[in-house]
């Protein structure tokens, strides 16, 4: 299994102390892979996680109607991103997120 050293910094940063149950958690991880221009999750989809960008450059945007996109942000390797409409039971993305260069998040 590959490791996930990003999501782990992260937790265990918000955590304030390194997880005692990383074993259980990080089978659980996974690392995907993005072209530029491919959609991580399209806005109104069920997307209920938290992504953590390992290399490349992801654009959250909010699309209307007509397909005008409006930028939400930018997110870097090392950050992390989510919709927080998506994480609750039922909830759907209030954006979409965008692979600018190729990506991998985890």
């Amino acid at each position: 299994m590959e490791e996930a050293p990003a999501f782990r910094a992260l937790v265990e940063a918000a955590a304030g102390a390194p997880l005692r149950t990383w074993a259980e958690l990080a089978p659980r991880v996974t690392v995907l892979r993005f072209g530029p221009g491919a959609t991580v999750f399209a806005q109104g989809a069920a997307a209920p996680s938290v992504y953590v960008v390992r290399s490349g450059l992801i654009k959250l945007v909010y699309l209307d109607h007509g397909g005008d996109e409006w930028v939400k942000s930018f997110v870097p390797a090392g950050q992390y991103f989510a919709s927080l409409a998506a994480l609750a039971p039922g909830g759907e993305t209030a954006f979409a997120a965008v692979a600018i260069e190729p990506s991998q998040v985890e």
